[in-house]
């Protein structure tokens, strides 16, 4: 199966700006705020459509019922739906402190979507940009709520200054936000789970403030995670032809890895697996099985685990590519016996 190219879907939203312009998505005119481009989803917020090729205009979620073999290969041992959210989020204004349930808590909350993990890595920053990942050391759920009842919930955050590159882990139960220009790649469980515990008291043109979901929220809190900080094991191993693979982050269910290429780079080593590659600097040319993909910064491609041939040609000096797998409580291990 080649190697599918899905249109990205604008999604306004308040805390959002323009920056998605820089990693080539085409923002409606006039000033709209976009805060997210879903690049990847068969949500039913949002179900991607193939935009190029011979299977044009299919939803993710007819091949992914009719073809899943074929997409995720004899190891796919997830759940029905397509299992990843891959977006590019613009946090020019504060994004709401919000909390994510985990699986557990959503069966429990009798959600419809599961739990929710994500995963950070930063695309582009400013001198404002700021991400917030958990709660100080001393913040226990009483200082927590005296914080939210008198609007001053931001000294209870565990504040981090992003740098390009930056790679952060969200656990479920995670309180967090982001603000300040950042942009992100954000991959997560095919899930749209969201508790807002506070949002910097806005309001719309008619004076209205979104919903919150305080008492939802403050009962998912994980208490004992305290503040989170940016992955700082990240090993970088060297391959052929001048490449390296960093080893970004491991989860049970996704797994992310960076790709520097200055030649062309055949992944063997992800042969045989479903991966979504998304291009974060410079250009390149995907071959797989005689046909070209020509993708820029900001593109997403999701390679079926049956492509055949599979090769990167950097037509940029370097390019850096993120390749997310599937982690092992979606994928079953290779028995090597």
């Amino acid at each position: 199966m080649e190697p599918l190219v899905f249109e990205p879907f604008l999604r306004p939203q308040v805390w959002g700006g323009n920056r998605l312009a820089h990693f080539g998505k085409l923002l409606p005119a006039g000033k709209c705020a976009i805060g997210e481009s879903w690049e990847l989803s068969c949500h039913p917020l949002h179900i991607s459509r193939v935009s190029q090729g011979p299977l044009k205009g299919s939803p993710l979620s007819d091949l992914w019922d009719q073809r899943r073999r074929e997409i995720a290969g004899p190891r796919y041992i997830g759940p029905d739906r397509f299992p990843l959210l891959v977006k590019l989020l613009n946090c020019e204004d504060p994004l709401s402190v919000q909390v994510h349930p985990g699986d557990h808590e959503s069966k429990r909350l009798g959600m419809s979507d599961p739990g929710k993990c994500e995963a950070w890595v930063v695309l582009e920053t400013s001198c404002e940009a700021r991400l917030d990942a958990g709660l100080k050391a001393e913040v226990d759920r009483v200082e927590f709520e005296r914080r939210l009842n008198g609007g001053t919930v931001d000294l209870c955050l565990n504040h981090l200054v992003p740098d390009l590159g930056d790679c952060l882990y969200l656990p479920s139960g995670t309180v967090h936000s982001a603000r300040g220009g950042v942009v992100l790649l954000e991959v997560q469980p095919s899930s749209d789970s969201t508790f807002r515990l506070y949002d910097w008291d806005r309001r719309d043109a008619k004076g209205h403030a979104r919903p919150l979901h305080r008492e939802r929220g403050l009962d998912v809190i994980d208490w004992s995670l305290g503040p989170l900080g940016f992955v700082d094991s990240a090993t970088t191993l060297p391959l052929a032809g001048g490449a390296s693979v960093t080893l970004l982050l491991a989860t049970p269910k996704f797994n992310l890895n960076r790709y520097d290429l200055r030649k062309a780079y055949a992944p063997k080593d992800l042969a045989g697996r479903m991966v979504a590659w998304v291009v974060v600097s410079g250009e390149a040319i995907l071959r797989s099985a005689g046909r070209s993909l020509s993708l820029k910064r900001g593109e997403t491609v999701l390679v079926p685990a049956s492509a055949e041939g599979v090769e990167w040609v950097p037509t940029d000096e370097c390019v850096s590519l993120i390749a997310v797998t599937l982690g092992p409580e979606f994928e079953s291990p290779v028995d090597h016996r």
